[in-house]
């Protein structure tokens, strides 16, 4: 699957052989595009700094306030981390139900293992040599 956003603020979801899937509407430009793994569910960035989740038909599951920096799905896509501009981490379910946030004041950089199940979550003070690094089980982390 392609997406494209274009200033009309639409999204288009496309096939490789370039037939139409879905078109979704959003109210302002969209800046950032992320799919899950089985392409079922889409993560969208506006300028506007709204976060929306949606499934693959152009539903919308929910939204969220804040510009995305990272993110990153599960490898069987029934959980992701959105690292916002704000330094807020937030833990979903693809149904879009929240699980946890975490939040910092510090610098915040989000990694994820190439099996996606491990989530790194780094936090620096700019002007200090202090930094930690939390290490997640992307699924254990969705629990708590």
């Amino acid at each position: 699957m392609i997406a494209t956003a274009s200033e009309d603020k639409t999204i288009k979801l496309w096939r490789r052989d370039g037939t139409l899937i879905a078109s979704l509407n959003d109210l302002n430009k969209v800046s950032k595009i992320s799919f899950s793994l089985d392409e079922e569910t889409i993560v969208t960035a506006s300028e506007d700094k709204t976060i929306k989740l949606w499934r693959r038909n152009g539903t919308l599951i929910t939204s969220y306030n804040g510009d995305i920096k990272n993110i990153g799905f599960s490898r069987n896509s029934e959980a992701f981390v959105i690292l916002s501009s704000d330094n807020t981490v937030r833990f979903l379910r693809r149904d879009g139900k929240l699980i946890n946030t975490l939040k910092s004041d510090q610098q915040m950089s989000v990694n994820f293992s190439p099996d996606k199940e491990i989530v790194a979550i780094t936090n620096r003070v700019q002007n200090d040599a202090q930094k930690t690094v939390d290490i997640w089980r992307l699924l254990k982390a969705m629990i708590k």
